[in-house]
């Protein structure tokens, strides 16, 4: 009797759907049914393949933020380096423009990957309650990192903080999505007062 209750349970193992393994050996294990075996160049040491599609959607905005940050870290060692040495000055503004550009980039990924690691992390509904879409925990995820790098660029102003080179970018991101909405704000004001016509 004791084998045929093993392989019952046995066999009910093997049917239930597989869960995503982000956050398996943790405190807080994802809840959400595998969608996609991650590629074996995408893993840590020692981490399971298999994750729901909003870790996996996380994860591949991490991979393009690395990237991201890896070509600016690089272009600032390009730059401190045989930039330096232009005697014309013709290099030295393309080579800030690129470093000017992959900084924008770089913020926006890292602050697009945070949202969505944030997003991923909600825990299962309760019952009764509405579940948000991943989009819109995106969206909650992204305007609560801009809240935060816009307190730590307050407290780095004051002088309270020093930032990392991820917190820069959280500034940055923060700072250039402001000042689009500002601008934004001011056109419509412009119109609306009947500027401009």
């Amino acid at each position: 009797m004791t084998e045929t209750k093993q392989t019952t349970t046995e066999q009910e193992a093997a049917e239930a759907p597989r869960v995503c393994a982000a956050g398996s050996k943790g405190q807080n294990p994802c809840w959400r049914p595998v969608w996609q075996e991650v590629p074996r160049v995408m893993l840590y040491i020692g981490e399971e393949p298999a994750l729901c599609s909003e870790h996996y959607y996380a994860r591949v905005l991490g991979e393009h933020a690395d990237a991201a940050l890896y070509a600016l870290e690089a272009t600032e060692e390009w730059i401190k380096g045989a930039v330096q040495d232009d005697p014309h000055g013709l290099l030295t503004e393309r080579a800030y423009n690129v470093r000017d550009d992959l900084f924008k980039e770089a913020a926006q990924a890292w602050a697009r990957s945070k949202a969505a690691e944030s997003a991923a992390q909600v825990g299962p509904p309760q019952p009764g309650e509405v579940y948000p879409p991943l989009v819109v925990r995106e969206q909650m995820g992204l305007l609560l990192h801009r809240s935060d790098a816009l307190n730590n660029a307050r407290g780095a102003l004051i002088g309270d903080m020093e930032l990392t080179l991820t917190q820069r970018l959280a500034v940055l991101e923060a700072l250039t999505e402001a000042s689009e909405a500002a601008n934004e704000k001011a056109m419509r004001y412009r119109e609306e007062q009947g500027f401009g016509k």
